[in-house]
């Protein structure tokens, strides 16, 4: 038999024993899938992570591969190894049958060669068809398309106690409703015209979906009402990809607080599809998964006007695809420790004109537009400032003008306030400040000096014109 028939018989026997394996590989993993799902809450994995005891336990006790898929494993293990020996031994069929095997240790030694790489190929791909970490990421939860969403029960009452409803609800006429309790499913609004929710004290936690999804394109209000602490929670992976979902105008008011929390697989905390968000009050917090606010597809204006904010995004904090104005308020926006994403980030540019805003983040940095009417300075910084840390931008007097707490690793700095005059300022780490703590920054305190933070030589910056921009 020539060299040639040898190699294609070779590549023949491996091509056999690797699609028997790829076959059972597929069969066994979707199996294991299906039944790893039916036994725990996905969701809930994807969001705390998947105890490697649980993933072990669950290979050893709680899944079994069926013994045909079992067999497949076997015979193109036992395939591939012999090959795969055979090549190695003949010197890749240099040598003939009887060179290759000319002595019995030679047989041995092959035959216990082939023994070993048969056991590492067959335990190898039974244990990767049931590993549950890379089920987690490549399956994660289906994702629930737009259509699939149940409207579930039409509401028209105007006062709302959500513990009354175990189904999706959804509003169809125009008007205000007041919504308090409990829910674990989605609030829909499907009106011909403007809705405004007042929301005292609920608790939504769709995981699935979005919790508040806005289907028409007219206007949305969430109104938060005095002294009501609300929570927006949601789960799995939807096209409705946001806690808070508006196809229309979205404004956000109010004198209570809401907190969001966007636990999609790669959802927002709150986004419209290319329409406007308006942010005139509240003491709003917002994490996600991905951006904090979103105004995506062709772009919406995201105005923020008053209310306190409070934004820790795994993407931006706050990303327009059009453009962002900020016109109040106090905004504390962080985007992602791992580079890639800031704490504001837009495509035509960002003005300010009055309030209070901390952006962090690691690489990137968008400076204002040079039309704002109130001062700024942005600092891209020589060595990262670590979570925890208190910052501090004090005058040339040593007041304190704005002092927070880093809740992530940070690289990039915009400070805005309406304290910030032409002049002298330094920027600081640690010290200690006696004010008030609210939403981590510090307010009506005395502070005390802590250690300068220099970018270059310098360890002084001085602001002369609207945007100042130090690196």
């Amino acid at each position: 038999m020539t060299r040639k028939v040898k190699n294609l018989i070779a590549v023949i026997v491996l091509l056999f024993g690797l699609g028997l394996i790829s076959y059972a590989y597929e069969e066994v993993h979707e199996e294991a899938r299906i039944e790893f799902d039916s036994k725990f809450n996905l969701t809930k994995d994807y969001e705390d992570g998947i105890d490697s005891d649980r993933k072990d336990n669950f290979r050893k006790n709680e899944f079994v591969i069926d013994k045909y898929y079992v067999a497949l494993f076997v015979l193109g293990g036992i395939c591939i190894a012999i090959v795969t020996a055979y090549l190695i031994f003949s010197n890749f069929n240099k040598k003939s049958f009887k060179e290759t095997f000319k002595n019995g240790d030679k047989v041995t030694i092959f035959v216990l060669t082939t023994i070993i790489l048969s056991c590492t190929i067959v335990y190898g791909s039974m244990f990767l068809s049931t590993d549950m970490e890379d089920i987690k990421l490549l399956e994660k939860v289906k994702k629930t398309k737009k259509e699939d969403v149940d409207k579930g029960q039409v509401i028209s009452k105007r006062n709302i106690n959500l513990n009354d409803y175990d189904t999706n609800i959804t509003i169809v006429e125009s008007g205000t409703y007041t919504l308090k309790g409990k829910f674990e499913h989605s609030i829909l609004i499907d009106s011909s015209e403007e809705v405004i929710l007042n929301l005292n004290n609920v608790d939504i936690y769709n995981d699935s979906s979005a919790s508040i999804i806005n289907l028409s394109t007219n206007k949305l209000v969430l109104n938060l009402l005095k002294n009501s602490e609300n929570v927006v929670k949601d789960g799995g992976s939807s096209e409705y990809d946001a806690c808070i979902y508006s196809n229309g105008n979205l404004e956000i008011r109010g004198e209570g607080s809401i907190f969001v929390y966007g636990l999609q697989d790669e959802g927002e905390g709150i986004a419209t599809e290319s329409k406007d968000i308006t942010i005139n009050g509240g003491d709003i917090t917002i994490e996600a998964k991905d951006d904090g606010i979103n105004a995506g597809g062709d772009g919406g204006q995201i105005s923020i006007n008053g209310g306190n904010l409070f934004i820790k995004a795994s993407g931006d904090g706050i990303d327009s695809n059009k453009n962002l104005i900020i016109n109040g308020g106090t905004i504390y926006t962080i985007g992602s420790a791992g580079g890639g994403d800031s704490g504001i980030d837009t495509n035509v540019g960002f003005v300010i004109n009055g309030g209070t805003l901390i952006s962090l983040g690691m690489d990137m940095l968008e400076l204002p537009l040079k039309s704002s009417l109130q001062n700024s300075i942005s600092f891209t910084l020589t060595d990262k400032i670590e979570k925890e840390t208190l910052v501090t931008l004090v005058d040339e007097k040593g007041k304190a003008i704005i002092s927070f707490i880093s809740q992530e690793d940070f690289k990039t700095l915009i400070l805005s306030s309406s304290n910030l005059k032409y002049g002298t300022y330094q920027l600081l780490t640690g010290g200690k400040n006696t004010g008030k703590l609210d939403n981590y920054i510090y307010t009506n305190g005395k502070y005390t000096k802590g250690s300068e933070v220099l970018i270059g030589s310098k360890n002084s910056f001085e602001i002369k014109n609207k945007i100042t921009n130090i690196k």
